[in-house]
């Protein structure tokens, strides 16, 4: 360093400190409004889009409501004897119990093989189908028994 340099004194007075501290207050303050006015209309757009999808999943479940099936319309005598039966489609309902273990283990074979290894999900499935049907193959799904439901 040469001589006719002197190291000079960087101190900071009380009114020097305040004035700084008041000008960081007054930046940090306009750029905090300066901000916030930029970011409302995201916000905005935001609540308005969160506010529309809850109405739309309230319309829901009345739309996804599951009609009893038809079932056959028997018309009987006077003494309790079949005289004709219709139907557009010929079920009769039975509760869950009275159905076959085996016709359950039927339909859960048929519909999803891999129905107790794969917890709902069945990536393998998925990828497969992805592959077989970016492929140019025949188009495949892979929803398990219970992504259908």
């Amino acid at each position: 360093m040469p001589p006719s340099q002197k190291p000079t004194s960087r101190a900071v007075r009380p009114p020097q400190l305040l004035a700084l501290l008041l000008a960081f207050l007054l930046v940090a303050g306009i750029g905090g409004i300066l901000s916030a006015g930029m970011l409302l209309p995201a916000v905005a757009t935001a609540g308005a889009v969160s506010t529309a999808s809850t109405e739309l999943f309230q319309d829901l479940p009345t739309e996804l409501e599951i009609a009893d099936p038809s079932q056959q319309s028997v018309i009987l005598d006077a003494e309790g004897n079949t005289m004709a039966t219709f139907f557009a489609e010929n079920r009769i309902l039975v509760a869950y119990d009275e159905i076959s273990p085996h016709m359950r283990d039927a339909v859960i074979a048929v519909e999803d093989h891999r129905f107790y290894d794969h917890n709902g999900v069945d990536l393998e499935g998925i990828m497969r189908a992805m592959v077989s049907n970016i492929g140019g193959d025949d188009i495949q799904g892979a929803s398990t028994l219970t992504q259908q439901y």
